[in-house]
């Protein structure tokens, strides 16, 4: 997977892209459904996704105050093993929320030549909103491409969505979050070594979606070695406190991923 971090980046095909826009956070079924989806419509054109590096609702709403599912390492590593592509990672900022949507389409148009567009039902995007399934389709023909919104995906008339999944876990539904993310939750980050025992940065553990404070039976895994091992977790305070149950264990990356059990 090719990552690009400006427009001025994206390297060239033979054939048009397949373009999709979106946070992805936690890549759940339902994002997995629409780059499915992206495959069966638009055979043999690779898939171009762009994101953001930071969150959007920094910028749209200052006062929002959201967790996240995935690091921007793991959301990469997720969309990798999904089968994108391209990966844009763009910094969303004050320029890109004021820029009307047909702008910044045409933008995309002449960054990426891509041939299909796809959104879920009822996305929006640019400024204040307006570029919406009425508005993307009224510009097919003026720029070139096909526009495809796609239902959402849902599982036994339960919602998918990242919002959705961070509220179970908040509460410490973990199973139910695994069926929706189509994945045990895990946590994906560089961690340190403090005696015998790891903590992530202070900046992952304050802003990643956790469950409730307690201590919980995890799988870590240092590259290609599954370690058992116990997660501390105190999201008042923003602590977590990882423990290899080998209190010796010497690992060979701690750039680990932990996967609650």
């Amino acid at each position: 997977m090719k990552i690009a971090y400006d427009l001025s980046d994206i390297p060239t095909l033979e054939k048009n892209y397949a373009l999709t826009l979106g946070s992805f956070d936690g890549v759940h079924t339902g994002h997995r459904y629409l780059l499915e989806e992206m495959r069966r419509l638009a055979p043999n054109h690779p898939i171009a996704l762009l994101s953001f590096i930071n969150q959007p609702a920094e910028i749209l709403n200052k006062k929002y105050k959201t967790t996240l599912l995935s690091t921007l390492e793991h959301k990469t590593h997720l969309l990798e093993q999904a089968g994108v592509d391209l990966l844009i990672l763009l910094k969303f900022d004050q320029e890109l929320a004021e820029m009307p949507y047909d702008v910044f389409l045409n933008h995309l148009k002449t960054a990426t030549h891509f041939s299909d567009f796809f959104l879920g039902k009822g996305a929006s995007f640019g400024h204040k909103k307006k570029g919406d399934e009425q508005h993307v389709t009224a510009l097919e023909k003026l720029l070139g491409f096909r526009a495809h919104y796609l239902t959402k995906k849902n599982r036994s008339q339960e919602v998918i969505s990242s919002r959705h999944i961070r509220g179970l876990i908040h509460e410490g539904s973990l199973d139910k979050a695994q069926e929706l993310l189509g994945r045990p939750y895990s946590i994906y980050t560089s961690f340190r070594a403090i005696d015998h025992s790891f903590i992530p940065p202070s900046v992952v553990a304050k802003n990643l979606c956790l469950p409730p404070k307690g201590a919980y039976p995890v799988t870590i895994i240092d590259e290609e070695k599954s370690i058992p091992g116990s997660l501390q977790i105190d999201p008042k305070k923003h602590e977590l406190l990882l423990q290899p149950v080998d209190a010796d264990y010497r690992f060979t990356n701690l750039f680990l991923e932990v996967i609650f059990s």
